[in-house]
């Protein structure tokens, strides 16, 4: 028989990107509790009468925080001012890992369609990946270099922590000009930032949810023997859902730009 739930806070602990710890245990409730500003990771776990777990959920949150508007909108009204774009749009970038466009048209046909004839979409063409693992294909597509780039000329050590090249990242650069940024990643291992990696030492976006991808993914009780699925929701779909989640929030204004990945 259901008793009551609660809620915790997942951090993220500082400096170190493969850990969490729960920083906030809030009061017993049976339908809702207020949730701080500052919380944007929880999870929700409900009781029966015997103190036992009859359910938990996991919630990445966004939540538009003051100082952080308050930081990109100076950086976005400069931008205006300095070159005056004609428009502005928000960016959001999804990878689907280990597929090709051939695998793409042959398995997603539907999905192909839609995008070209339903959103505008545009096939790009003779492009090739640069090697078999995902780490220098996406250094290419978002930073416009190679590794063996980094690694010369930025004396990257390819062992330690992503922050050394981070500049580097279209990320940094939407950010330096008003944009909010956001990555959600499905891995907590074996991601291109964090395979034989250190990943990152700060958060190198204003939406980093890892905290709440590593707690979901160690959580047993969640992930059973399918780990395609969180609890009962599909993994893609969370993922979906926090991209939703930003295009809601600062999708509607021109003025309150985001890039996501």
């Amino acid at each position: 028989q259901f008793s009551h739930c609660r809620y915790k806070e997942i951090t993220r602990k500082e400096g170190i990107d493969t850990f969490f710890v729960y920083t906030w245990f809030s009061d017993n409730f049976t339908d809702s509790a207020p949730l701080p500003l500052w919380h944007d990771n929880v999870v929700s776990e409900c009781f029966d009468t015997n103190g036992a777990v009859i359910s938990r959920s996991y919630f990445p949150l966004i939540r538009k925080k003051p100082e952080i508007e308050e930081r990109l909108h100076k950086k976005y009204q400069t931008h205006v001012e300095k070159n005056s774009p004609t428009e502005t749009l928000s960016i959001l970038m999804i990878g689907v890992d280990g597929m090709s466009k051939q695998n793409f048209e042959r398995a997603l046909p539907k999905t192909r369609k839609f995008l070209l004839e339903a959103m505008g979409a545009i096939e790009l063409y003779k492009y090739n990946k640069l090697a078999f693992e995902t780490f220098p294909n996406v250094l290419a597509l978002l930073t416009g270099h190679t590794p063996e780039e980094f690694y010369k000329n930025w004396r990257y050590n390819r062992t330690g922590f992503v922050d050394q090249i981070n500049d580097a990242f279209l990320w940094t650069d939407a950010r330096n000009i008003g944009y909010r940024t956001g990555m959600m990643l499905d891995c907590y291992d074996i991601t291109a930032f964090h395979y034989q990696k250190k990943g990152f030492k700060v958060s190198p976006v204003d939406y980093y949810q890892r905290q709440t991808v590593i707690a979901s993914t160690r959580d047993k009780l969640m992930r059973g023997n399918n780990s395609n699925c969180v609890g009962d929701m599909p993994e893609v779909t969370q993922i979906h859902d926090y991209w939703l989640q930003m295009a809601r929030a600062f999708g509607k204004d021109k003025s309150t730009p985001f890039f996501a990945y």
